[in-house]
């Protein structure tokens, strides 16, 4: 059984790459021994060239087609996701975790691959009921009462048992490959009645409504950290590309080991100052 970590990186913007180092960096450190293969499907493979992972091209035009022409670029998560899959050739009992580029890790997430199973799925969060959750009153008012057909033969439909879920963390079984696209159908459809320029959500809801269809699906949330508020990832992306530049001589290993000294969180006092001052 292969288990595989993956990433998803594309742009200019060196920040998502030096992000993505710093979390492949983090990992290393609870990797040795563990036959753990780390994939980074990616625009840029040069900028990962020291580090000891497998890259796969994404070319300009799988991101337009996937990002719908520049529209709505978090669609590449999900169809990346699969491309990675069918790249790799995954067995069915194979398992595949996905971590957004502002992940990193002080402790062991590897456990996560024990959540995955042929019944059980992981994403990173539940961000709660459609139909509970005034946030979520544009999917409600939008959805309620609509039959929606993602394929032949199959009609989705908002219901009282509709969540949305974080996707910072997906870990599912290569057998999933199938529900990934369903997901993608389903949610091309859905971004004919909601606004893309409103939602920026759509891929995430669309891949967990689907996969509950065949999957229990879990929080993953405690065993990782994450930058993923704009004062977060301000404060966590000064300190990473401080680190990376300052340290650009040092091997790998050595690298990996520093990088679970940086602290990327930012203390109360701080975040009181930071909001003073703006």
């Amino acid at each position: 059984m292969k288990k595989i970590i993956c990433y998803i990186v594309y742009g200019d913007n060196m920040d998502y790459y030096n992000s993505t180092k710093f979390s492949i960096l983090t990992l290393l450190n609870y990797t040795d021994n563990a036959n753990i293969d780390i994939v980074v499907l990616t625009e840029n493979p040069n900028k990962f060239k020291d580090y000891p992972i497998t890259t796969i091209k994404l070319s300009q035009t799988q991101k337009n087609d996937w990002s719908l022409d520049g529209k709505y670029h978090f669609r590449i998560k999900n169809l990346g996701l699969q491309y990675i899959l069918k790249t790799l050739g995954l067995s069915k009992n194979d398992k595949i975790l996905f971590f957004d580029a502002d992940v990193y890790f002080n402790k062991n997430p590897l456990v996560l691959f024990d959540l995955i199973t042929d019944t059980q799925v992981v994403m990173y969060k539940n961000e709660g009921y459609i139909y509970k959750k005034k946030r979520f009153n544009y999917y409600k008012n939008n959805l309620k009462g609509k039959l929606i057909q993602y394929k032949k033969g199959s009609i989705y439909t908002l219901n009282s048992n509709s969540e949305m879920w974080g996707s910072a963390i997906i870990g599912v079984p290569a057998l999933a490959h199938y529900s990934i696209k369903d997901a993608d159908l389903l949610m091309s459809n859905l971004s004919k009645i909601l606004d893309i320029d409103k939602v920026h959500t759509i891929e995430q809801f669309s891949l967990v409504e689907i996969l509950k269809m065949d999957f229990r699906v879990i929080e993953g949330k405690t065993y990782i950290n994450i930058c993923s508020t704009s004062g977060k990832k301000y404060f966590a992306l000064k300190k990473i590309n401080n680190f990376l530049k300052k340290n650009n001589r040092l091997d790998i290993k050595s690298l990996s080991e520093k990088s679970l000294r940086i602290n990327l969180k930012r203390y109360i006092f701080k975040i009181i100052k930071d909001k003073l001052l703006s």
